[in-house]
């Protein structure tokens, strides 16, 4: 009858007004989880780029060195990348590792005065060399790689490596640009140009 469709009209507006409601709880929630995730994040970000710039001032190489690894292997896990802290494999010691949109990646990491030289990029070249297909290398040197060793590696060779400098992980703590973009564009440029150190300021200026 009447009455009784009328009931179930207003029990169907009550409903309907009830998951509106609901709704725009779960997006305020969305929006507000979003935010502290952010707010974390940036927390998180500048606490890293502290450490980092604290340990210029060290005269302690060998301390440098194990909390540099620590700095990339907490940066890595930030940006969600399953950071693997050093290890020894036959042998051989590997700074850490990572994943990126299903490859591996092994660290090899250094904080020396001098520019990176041939062998030591060979060396992270040979490590990746021995594994499965699937795994390149990251190699970050505070103070750059000497541009023969650069082109030296790549001669006659498919790279296997990309590199980055104190410049372009002070720009990623920095927050100027994403870690994974960063690393992904790297990529990009050594698979099409057989570059293995495509600087930051390159790539933000469009060179590449």
């Amino acid at each position: 009858n009447a009455s009784l469709k009328k009931l179930r009209e207003e029990i169907g507006e009550l409903a309907d007004e009830r998951r509106k409601r609901q709704q725009e709880q779960q997006e305020r929630q969305s929006r507000l989880d979003r935010a502290d995730h952010g707010r974390l994040f940036q927390e998180k970000l500048a606490e890293l780029n502290a450490r980092f710039l604290g340990w210029f001032a060290s005269s302690d190489r060998a301390a440098r060195g194990i909390e540099f690894e620590g700095i990339l292997a907490d940066l890595f896990d930030l940006f969600d990348l399953a950071p693997k802290r050093s290890f020894r494999r036959n042998g051989e010691q590997i700074d850490g590792g990572f994943k990126l949109d299903n490859e591996n990646y092994l660290l090899e990491a250094k904080w020396q005065e001098k520019p990176v030289d041939l062998k030591d990029l060979r060396d992270l070249d040979g490590a990746v060399n021995s594994t499965i297909e699937t795994t390149l290398g990251l190699f970050v040197s505070v103070n750059g790689f000497s541009q023969k060793s650069l082109e030296n590696l790549v001669a006659g060779n498919r790279p296997k490596l990309i590199c980055m400098d104190g410049s372009d992980l002070a720009l990623v703590l920095d927050g100027r640009i994403d870690l994974t973009a960063l690393l992904r564009r790297k990529k990009e440029i050594a698979a099409q140009r057989r570059i293995v150190f495509a600087h930051v300021s390159e790539i933000m200026s469009g060179k590449y």
